[in-house]
């Protein structure tokens, strides 16, 4: 290894911490007391872990230069090239040797970052397999691990007043529909207007929310809506509905695709409706996993303000599950799906509605790719 402290890539705050600490264990060693907490796998670089986990073990009683020179031998094994040179530049890299503590928890507090940073790509890589037997308990199992894992963290880092990020969390744009997504969206509101009287179960455990389109979601407040108010429900009822909430006035949804996608269905709501929570707890995954990387890339928050931000977002999916939990569980798949005659129902594209619609929804959707024309008002 190069021994010039120049010559390292540009460093930055943990690189100096993770010097500084090695310095003053180096020109102090009883000071490995004071941080029995530490452990080697707490520092980014594979060297400087090497020379801790050496200190830890070489008897502190040699002298000085002897005990030095123990130390790098020792790191040696595991790190080839560690050199006595690095090591009295680690000591002159070390301002005051009396906060070796201090530069400590720095390191600590490093490790903390990356540690969120894995377990949240984890539970990325988890939501973003969709060929993954069982994908939505692989991803609530990850998202346990993840949870336990910030609970041990937050003995180390107790919160205080002001503890949430300061950084807001945007929400990646996905570049196209997740069609199969849609077509079950669409296969439970047929199947809702349908058989309507499922609709009072379905409330206990499904919000509109959970659907991913813009106007599905709103067809599907219509649809629980006129339930709770008793309204006989049927393809031209959800029109009216949806005629009166603005959803055909401001937007390119026509008369015909509300009957289209609201028509005749043989298959059962309650199973659509669980797996559209299914995919919700999909989604609600991947943007939690995305919001906590945010947290750790943003190097102004503190460990304490991630695990607080990370563990907020996080109960966004204990949300999904909690209802998901309190369906119990779905009933067989029916049938293979029936063919639609004609041509496919593509979901109108986004307009200002729509727009609207998303800033109440966590989901952000893209726009279809075959618009339909406008509907003419006489």
């Amino acid at each position: 290894m190069d021994d010039d402290i120049d010559d390292l890539p540009p460093p930055d705050a943990l690189l100096h911490a993770e010097q500084a600490l090695l310095g003053a264990l180096f020109a102090a060693p009883e000071r490995l007391d004071d941080i029995g907490w530490l452990q080697p796998e707490h520092f980014y670089r594979p060297v400087h872990s090497a020379l801790f986990a050496a200190m830890r073990s070489v008897d502190e009683t040699e002298p000085g230069l002897a005990w030095l020179n123990a130390v790098v031998t020792r790191a040696t094994q595991q790190t080839p090239g560690t050199t006595a040179v690095y090591a009295h530049t680690l000591i002159d890299a070390c301002p005051r040797p009396s906060h070796a503590t201090t530069y400590g928890r720095m390191v600590l507090a490093g490790h903390t970052r990356r540690s969120i940073r894995e377990h949240a790509d984890r539970l990325a890589q988890t939501a973003a397999e969709s060929a993954l037997p069982n994908r939505v308990v692989a991803i609530c199992a990850q998202a346990d691990t993840l949870s336990r894992h910030l609970e041990q963290l937050a003995a180390d880092w107790r919160p205080h007043p002001g503890s949430l990020p300061r950084s807001p969390v945007t929400r990646p744009v996905t570049p196209c529909g997740d069609e199969e997504r849609y077509a079950d969206e669409q296969t439970f509101l047929a199947a809702a207007t349908t058989h309507p009287a499922a609709l009072k179960d379905i409330r206990a455990f499904l919000i509109p929310e959970d659907l991913s389109h813009p106007v599905h979601q709103e067809l599907a407040r219509c649809l629980l809506a006129m339930n709770r108010r008793g309204d006989p429900i049927d393809p031209v009822t959800v029109l009216w509905e949806a005629e009166h909430r603005g959803l055909l006035r401001d937007s390119d949804v026509t008369a015909q695709y509300v009957l289209g996608v609201c028509g005749r269905s043989s298959f059962d709501p309650v199973y659509w409706a669980y797996r559209i929570v299914d995919h919700a707890i999909v989604s609600t995954a991947a943007h939690a996993a995305e919001a906590i990387r945010q947290y750790t890339d943003d190097v102004t928050l503190r460990p304490h303000q991630i695990i607080t931000g990370a563990r907020r977002v996080l109960g966004t999916v204990t949300a999904v599950r909690i209802r998901r939990d309190a369906a119990g569980q779905p009933r067989m798949p029916p049938s293979p799906r029936a063919v639609r005659r004609g041509p496919p129902i593509t979901p109108p594209r986004v307009t200002p509605l729509q727009s609207r619609l998303r800033q109440r929804s966590p989901s952000v959707l893209p726009n279809p790719t075959a618009p339909r024309a406008r509907r003419q008002t006489s």
